[in-house]
């Protein structure tokens, strides 16, 4: 009688149990051929994940206008327009326009740019870039200057030469903006679009993660299934060899 209430109750177990195998063997073996799958560089598009992930930028994202280009930080990312030309950046500073290139100031890196966008130098502290900028901007006779935290700055960017001032220099310092509605709408998708890949969903999935505590709860309630159903089968068939 025993036997056959626990051979009743491992079937129905093990239907239960059926679905966090086939769950776990198929996450566990894409995960094990992550770089042949290029699961780390497959990016999720879809906006209920990506907010259930929280893929946004902490703070609010700004631009500049450039002559006729957008130069906007969304995040820890920068965008010429509507395309992201660096990563992992400071706050943006600002931006001004220099013959046929750009330059764009973060608190502590100058970045030159062309016309299209390409990154041409970065300037650090080893060229002479003062700590803490604040702002930059152009003086009346259109020298660059830079406003850090020990006072006004100009440069020379062809010999990287920083003269320091006495006094607060007068100039057209570069302002930042909120994005422009159309732009935002653009900039947010593509930083979303790039914050989540499909190999930390597969891991989430994977340790129950993805659905929080109690999803982590709830694979360890299915570990412990597989478990009883160990015992019990294995105590199954040695009932019967007696």
């Amino acid at each position: 009688m025993l036997l056959r209430i626990l051979h009743r109750w491992h079937r129905r177990f093990g239907i239960v149990a059926a679905l966090f195998v086939v769950m776990l063997v198929v996450t566990g073996l894409m995960l094990n051929h992550t770089d042949g799958l290029k699961l780390d560089r497959n990016h999720i598009q879809n906006a209920l994940l990506l907010d259930h992930y929280n893929i946004n930028p902490r703070q609010e994202p700004v631009t500049i206008r450039v002559n006729s280009k957008w130069i906007s930080q969304v995040g820890e990312r920068l965008y010429f327009n509507d395309r992201e030309i660096r990563k992992n950046v400071t706050e943006l500073i600002g931006a001004l326009p220099n013959g046929q290139e750009l330059i764009i100031a973060f608190d502590e890196e100058l970045l030159v740019v062309n016309d299209e966008g390409i990154v041409i130098e970065s300037l650090r502290g080893a060229q002479g870039v003062p700590a803490g900028m604040r702002a930059i901007g152009k003086t009346i006779n259109g020298n660059i200057v830079v406003n850090a935290a020990h006072g006004d700055y100009i440069v020379n960017l062809d010999s990287t030469e920083w003269y320091e001032q006495e006094d607060r220099l007068e100039a057209d310092w570069s302002e930042r903006i909120p994005l422009p509605g159309e732009l935002r709408g653009i900039l947010l998708k593509k930083y979303r679009g790039r914050g989540l890949t499909l190999e930390r969903v597969l891991l989430d999935l994977h340790s129950g993660r993805l659905f929080g505590t109690f999803g982590v709860y709830i694979v360890d309630a299915a570990a412990l299934l597989f478990l009883v159903l160990a015992f019990t089968g294995v105590w199954m068939w040695m009932s019967r060899l007696k």
